[in-house]
């Protein structure tokens, strides 16, 4: 009687809880690639994966190409990274995300940085007040204390000035004057 060394095809693992014999080489159990989600959630229809005997196909949205519907298609031969912005939480502590030709970009709130906004930053450090503006770090966040005649974000902007009142002295001359009838 003969013994077998079962290797594993791609899209497959060896069982190892499975009580058959191998029969030749096949001692294969099918796995679902379907199951780790692998096609970008932005590009792929409700249907979504579909699990092959050797692998997955993602089906694709329109304006949506590559194996796993991860490029966008803007027309004309141009071609994007897949949406990132759309997953939720990416940038961190109130950070904004923009798309950029590269991927993504974070924009961070006041009093973060990082990559994904995910350093507080320390004290005052990176935050620059001018026109004799102030920085004041209190909770995690920084701003500027402005001078009277500043404002704006880094105190920028000078105020809109008020109307200065006109005050006009009117001097009036007592002159005698005669009259002859």
């Amino acid at each position: 009687m003969g013994s077998y060394v079962c290797s594993s095809r791609p899209g497959y693992n060896v069982s190892a809880s499975d009580e058959k014999k191998c029969d030749g080489n096949n001692c294969d159990d099918e796995i679902n690639e379907c199951t780790n989600d692998p096609c970008n959630p932005t590009g792929t229809t409700p249907d979504g994966c579909e699990d092959l005997p050797h692998g997955y196909k993602c089906s694709c949205k329109d304006g949506f190409s590559g194996h796993d519907c991860e490029v966008a298609n803007t027309g004309d031969g141009c071609k994007l990274t897949a949406d990132y912005c759309s997953v939720k939480g990416l940038c961190k502590n109130g950070g904004t995300c923009k798309l950029v030709f590269s991927g993504y970009k974070c924009h961070c709130a006041d009093g973060f940085q990082g990559d994904e906004c995910e350093t507080p930053v320390k004290g005052c450090s990176g935050v620059t007040c001018k026109n004799g503006g102030t920085c004041i770090s209190s909770g995690g966040h920084n701003y500027c204390e402005c001078p009277v005649d500043k404002e704006g974000h880094d105190c920028d902007r000078g105020e809109t000035p008020v109307a200065p009142l006109l005050i006009h002295t009117v001097t009036l001359l007592h002159l005698p004057v005669s009259l002859q009838v």
